[in-house]
């Protein structure tokens, strides 16, 4: 049961980004379509832009492991720890990493929303 529960709340901080980053979106684009379309690319593809990015950046990669789609490893590395070769962080740096972009993403969001004009 505590495994249950726990793999649900590495799930929910996962999704946790993508929400905040659909939110900052909708409040910047004029339609929502965008963000909902982002939204979608992101969850198919954002492993793999990650993975082509880590490997591309040679010497850069120290800096780019931290980048929003990386964070997307969440619940693989949660369930398989080998992962971290994939990531080149470890799993409680990709635990912050999370719950950081998923604070920076939602508090941008919600600022952008209050000086949107409805």
């Amino acid at each position: 049961m505590t495994n249950l529960v726990t793999e649900t709340l590495v799930d929910l901080l996962g999704s946790l980004i993508i929400i905040g980053m659909i939110v900052m979106l909708a409040c910047v684009s004029k339609t929502s379509a965008v963000a909902i379309a982002t939204g979608i690319v992101v969850c198919f593809v954002g492993q793999g832009v990650s993975e082509l990015l880590l490997k591309a950046a040679g010497s850069l990669s120290v800096i780019l492991k931290w980048n929003p789609f990386n964070m997307l490893f969440l619940s693989n590395e949660w369930s398989n720890p080998s992962y971290d070769h994939n990531t080149l962080l470890s799993l409680p740096s990709l635990i912050w990493g999370n719950v950081i972009y998923a604070l920076v993403f939602l508090v941008l969001g919600y600022e952008m929303f209050k000086h949107k004009p409805i």
